[in-house]
């Protein structure tokens, strides 16, 4: 039986909101928040939870990071100091500062997202404030931190980009809140690579929707989460919407109890199915409890579980690990007075062995989302201004529950896995050893976790195992490899640059 590493701990001495958490390509932890009198702290766990670094950046509120290709990371937020203006923060992989870029729109600006794209440049999306109405902020910088092009992304009505994605063929999704048709309705867009419309669509009801979370599927859509005061069980419940890559919808759902409910963060699951980070005000142990659904492929619950004390606890975050285990990131308030920023790792079954709740009773309706077609623009917009970002010392951690849980259903039938070289110009083997006699599929995935190629090698007798494999087809940049070996996987990543 092969164990997972799970726990669950807190981050600062109080003030501290914590927006991100991600699994990093050595096996740990990157997990960033921002206090409340404006600064951002970036922290670095290994792999079982320590803490290895810490890092604080004065004047700016951190809400969204990311992990570049040359392992440093990238840091979307608000500046504080002149007003307010939208701020990117590039560091090297142990919390240096390379760059900063500073843009405003107005008056109250600020930038909610960030991914890397296909040719290594930063698409930042976010909040600007207009003269008349608020839209949509999106920003592509190079790798130095050049701004390329930014523009005002929305309807005549009030639109924000609270979560995006890059496609690989460049396309670009962005999800949000729009007004224009009812008190609030989830809002989606596709632009192409310079950021220019292609379509936007709403979805909801009568009364308030707002979206918090979205990824792309494997499938080439989008799912959405967030909370809907129209349908569903309680007083607002944890909304999910399917689309396909046109903005047709597939399916919506929702989640929870009698009371407040919220999606917070989702994701595609890598054997299928959507993991929604949540709050929950009608199950678990206090006020509000970290909340997490498992579901399968059409959004029938799997498993839901709790998390918290007495206190308030709530998930921003939420991302799938290597071995398909979960990291979420959020904030608490039941282990010390004051919020604190709460780690929580899980296995592939949501367990981490404290403060849980296990398989809570979540109510779930289709409801009759209305989809409605809309007309947005983009307009170029958005002014350089310049204010330098000073990095500190970090928060220190409290470690509430650290261990290791088996999954019985992975065998240990894989070890020692190598790619060589990385980074690869075309060829490169895949070497292993393996346990017992297996049949071998070998499958590639890209940045955004997308499927791009799989290959069945046939049964492998047990010992020293290689593979040659031709990535000249593949476009420069990360994947992720996959080793599937019966019921076992292991994945590690590779640089491919022709």
């Amino acid at each position: 039986m092969r164990a997972q590493v799970v726990f669950q701990e807190t981050l600062g001495n109080g003030t501290f909101d914590q927006k991100t958490a991600h699994q990093t390509f050595d096996g740990g932890y990157i997990v960033m928040g921002g206090q409340y009198n404006g600064g951002t702290y970036l922290s670095k766990l290994n792999a079982t939870g320590n803490l290895q670094w810490s890092k604080t950046y004065s004047g700016c509120y951190g809400i969204y990071v990311i992990q570049s290709h040359d392992s440093g990371y990238v840091i979307a937020g608000q500046l504080y100091s002149s007003g307010s203006a939208s701020v990117m923060i590039k560091t090297d992989k142990t919390g240096n500062i390379q760059w900063t870029n500073t843009l405003s729109c107005g008056p109250y600006d600020y930038l909610e997202c960030v991914k890397e794209t296909i040719d290594r440049c930063f698409i930042f999306s976010g909040y600007a404030s207009l003269s008349t109405n608020t839209d949509v902020f999106l920003i592509k910088a190079d790798s130095l931190g050049n701004i390329l092009w930014s523009k005002t992304v929305g309807t005549s009505t009030n639109e924000d980009g609270i979560s995006l994605a890059a496609l690989p063929n460049g396309e670009i999704f962005i999800s949000g809140v729009t007004n224009g048709f009812s008190s609030g309705d989830f809002y989606l867009a596709k632009t192409d690579a310079s950021g220019n419309v292609l379509w936007s669509r709403s979805y909801g009801g009568t009364g308030l929707e707002e979206v918090y979370a979205m990824d792309a599927t494997k499938e080439g859509g989008a799912i959405m989460t967030g909370f809907t005061e129209s349908f569903g069980s309680g007083l607002r419940d944890v909304y999910v919407v399917k689309t396909d890559s046109a903005g047709n919808m597939d399916w919506s759902k929702t989640y929870g109890g009698a009371n407040f409910d919220h999606g917070l963060g989702i994701k595609e699951c890598f054997y299928g199915g959507f993991v929604i980070g949540a709050m929950t005000k009608s199950f678990g142990f206090g006020n509000n409890d970290a909340y997490l659904i498992r579901t399968d492929a059409n959004g029938n619950v799997l498993w839901s579980n709790v998390y918290g004390g007495s206190g308030m606890e709530q998930i921003w975050s939420i991302d799938e690990t290597s071995d398909h285990g979960f990291i979420l990131a959020g904030n608490t308030d039941s282990f010390i007075s004051s919020p604190q920023a709460y780690v929580i790792r899980t296995n592939n079954l949501g367990l981490t062995g404290c403060n849980e709740m296990m398989n809570v009773p979540t109510l779930v309706t289709q409801p009759p989302t209305v989809v409605t077609n809309l007309f947005s623009t983009s307009t170029p917009a958005g002014n350089i201004i310049s204010n330098p970002i000073v990095a500190g010392a970090g928060p220190g951690q409290s470690i509430l529950c650290a261990s290791a849980l088996g999954i019985s259903s992975l065998q240990n039938n894989i070890s020692a896995l190598n790619i060589f070289p990385d980074p690869a110009n075309d060829n490169f083997s895949i070497s292993f050893v393996l346990e017992n006699p297996s049949p071998v599929i070998i499958s590639f995935y890209d940045a955004e976790g997308k499927m791009v190629r799989e290959e069945n090698e046939g049964t492998f007798v047990p010992g020293d195992q290689s593979v040659m494999m031709n990535g000249a087809d593949l476009p420069c940049g990360l994947y992720f490899i996959l080793v599937e070996a019966g019921n076992t996987q292991f994945s590690q990543r590779i640089l491919i640059e022709h």
